[in-house]
């Protein structure tokens, strides 16, 4: 019998990319361009390996498209219990709390803040958010 599975869907971005670059994970180059175009990388993690998504340019856009991935691949939103991380950056991580309660009528939303450990690699206004997703049944 096919089943359907739930997973731990890890939304996050952080806000200035030099730190990104600072830890290897892009060139020097590509932080200081996207500095230069206000991008912020939409990334999740998946099988421990850090996996970006998207490129999207200003917090506004990147916010919208955030409700949108909970969109898609959230279920029963509404009865879940969500996270959402920050690094020294509660009014955003409170705005998204906010969107989301609107969109989605969550009751619930835990907003903690990220770790010195990895809050050094990410650096501050970095935000991650934390919801359960369906995984389609595997054959």
């Amino acid at each position: 019998m096919l089943q359907e599975w739930l997973l731990m869907e890890h939304l996050f971005t952080v806000d200035e990319l030099e730190y990104l670059a600072r830890g290897g994970r892009i060139s020097k180059a590509s932080a200081f361009i996207g500095g230069l175009l206000n991008i912020k990388p939409l990334l999740h993690v998946e099988e421990g390996k850090l996996i970006p998504l998207e490129k999207i340019r200003g917090k506004k856009k990147l916010l919208k498209r955030v409700l949108e991935i909970m969109h898609e691949r959230g279920v029963m939103l509404e009865l879940q219990q969500l996270a959402i991380s920050h690094a020294a950056d509660e009014a955003t991580a409170l705005e998204w709390k906010q969107a989301i309660q609107e969109e989605f009528g969550v009751k619930e939303i835990f907003i903690n803040e990220i770790g010195s450990a990895i809050g050094a690699h990410v650096g501050p206004g970095t935000l991650a958010l934390f919801f359960l997703n369906k995984i389609p049944p595997q054959e």
